[in-house]
């Protein structure tokens, strides 16, 4: 089904891609490739890479790739490259905060937007970060992070769900009836996208559980880094979208 085909078919849930963690073969031309299914976002999550390494692969994708993708490490570069913008874990939180604490002088527009600070600025320092730094989401490990973090983010990811497939022994953390009991509290809903574990054929079961997203990495990659074939990953990709749209 050629990607035009399936935009016009999800309307209420929201997939996101997540890079393979190590370098694999034609890693740009791959994303370019996903870029063109309508994701949510790409996650560009490389945590042994370097700012030098990480910058290499961005300056070999398009504007329109580019725009898709949300960076986990030197978040500095959201700006430079035209990112969609960047999620936060257990590496860049302080990175973050920082941010934030500058988003309270009136230096932070000139620092994070490249908009220069006027008479108007102390005005801004009293904004809420979230609501003017570039988007950003949150990775979270229960349900007592959820309901911290919700308000600051445009989504947040909850995980894992189910076993991991690209961590071995990284099982799930909850049962169908926590999240059932989360669901109905309110504390799941269309902000929250379900991590680890997240094939195809779960995501009808995650729509009923009242996540608005599921998050893929294991899934889509492990074809592709095994036969290092690009078709092999939109047959991925596609088998997904289409399991999605047939259950809207």
């Amino acid at each position: 089904m050629p990607p035009t085909q399936i935009k016009s078919k999800i309307r209420d849930f929201a997939l996101v891609a997540l890079t393979w963690p190590e370098e694999v073969p034609s890693e740009a031309e791959a994303l370019e490739r996903m870029a063109g299914y309508p994701f949510r976002a790409i996650h560009l999550r490389k945590p042994g890479w370097n700012k030098e390494r990480t910058e290499q692969l961005l300056q070999q994708l398009s504007p329109a790739c580019r725009a898709k993708i949300r960076l986990h490490d030197h978040l500095e570069l959201v700006k430079e490259y035209g990112l969609q913008g960047y999620h936060l874990n257990q590496r860049n939180r302080q990175d973050f905060l920082q941010i934030e604490k500058d988003a309270e002088t009136a230096s932070w527009q000139d620092k994070v937007t490249g908009t220069p600070a006027n008479a108007q600025d102390s005005a801004n320092k009293s904004a809420v970060p979230s609501q003017i730094l570039p988007p950003h989401s949150l990775s979270c490990h229960s349900l007592e992070e959820v309901i911290e973090h919700k308000s600051h983010c445009d989504y947040l990811f909850l995980s894992p769900i189910f076993d991991s497939i690209s961590k071995q022994g990284y099982t799930h953390h909850f049962s169908e009836e926590e999240l059932i009991e989360a669901r109905g509290k309110g504390i799941i809903d269309r902000q929250v996208f379900a991590l680890g574990g997240v094939e195809a054929d779960k995501l009808p079961l995650l729509q009923n559980y009242g996540f608005g997203g599921a998050a893929l990495l294991g899934s889509l990659w492990k074809n592709y880094i095994q036969d290092k074939c690009l078709k092999e990953l939109e047959k991925e990709i596609e088998r997904t979208f289409l399991v999605l749209s047939t259950n809207e």
